[in-house]
């Protein structure tokens, strides 16, 4: 007849089969807290990368555009540094909202899309100027719009020569038929990355009309 109570073996056997348990439970806890953080990082790369491509689609719709080119302003060029090589987009925009509230600004802005690193990760930022007529200036309201932009690629289609182009200079004296914006968004630490690309197409304004000419009177004649 066995006596009440339990064996050494058995409370050792117990404290094993408790601990197991109690590792196991740690350890999927940990897995699914490690897996959640991933999707919402991944969500909030997501949400960030719809952001600053609806705000740059944005102010491509509303380009400012002119029958006198001199008064237009489109430049693309291409910076490399320790982001790799990325986009540098500055144009003239047709914009509603003041950029500083409660100072005298027209309805065309200067902006400009670049990415920079702030020493621990890449921030794409977007700059606002009230003064676009200004020259050799680059002012305005400097805004950071997304941290999770890995890279930025803009290329520009020159209907002329039908060639996409990956720099558009202001020598040019036009803007491009096109122009096709290519986003990247993550996490630097991870290797998973989400591209998004649109079109944004500029049709041709219709060329201006001569100025009229001054009809001479047939009964007036000249001296």
């Amino acid at each position: 007849m066995r006596k009440n109570g339990f064996t050494l073996v058995e409370i050792l056997a117990a404290a094993v089969i408790t601990a197991l348990i109690a590792f196991t439970a740690v350890g999927a806890l940990h897995a699914i807290t490690a897996s959640r953080e991933k999707v919402d990082h991944h969500l909030a790369a997501m949400s960030e990368l719809r952001f600053a491509a609806d705000r740059i689609r944005a102010d491509l719709l509303n380009l400012y555009r002119d029958q006198d080119q001199n008064s237009i302003k489109f430049i693309g060029d291409v910076n490399a540094g320790e982001l790799g090589s990325n986009s540098d987009l500055i144009f003239h925009t047709v914009h509603t909202a003041a950029a500083r509230p409660g100072q005298p600004e027209g309805d065309v802005y200067e902006v400009e899309y670049f990415l920079q690193s702030d020493g621990s990760r890449p921030v794409f930022m977007r700059r606002l100027d009230p003064y676009p007529l200004e020259k050799d200036t680059a002012g305005g309201v400097l805004m950071p719009i997304a941290d999770h932009i890995l890279a930025f690629e803009v290329r520009y289609y020159d209907q002329d020569a039908d060639t996409w182009e990956t720099r558009w200079s202001q020598e040019q004296q036009k803007i491009p038929a096109a122009i096709e914006v290519t986003l990247t968004a993550g996490l630097p630490e991870e290797k998973k990355e989400i591209s998004h690309s649109f079109l944004v197409y500029f049709p041709r304004l219709p060329a201006a009309a001569p100025a009229p000419t001054a009809k001479q009177d047939p009964s007036v004649k000249n001296p």
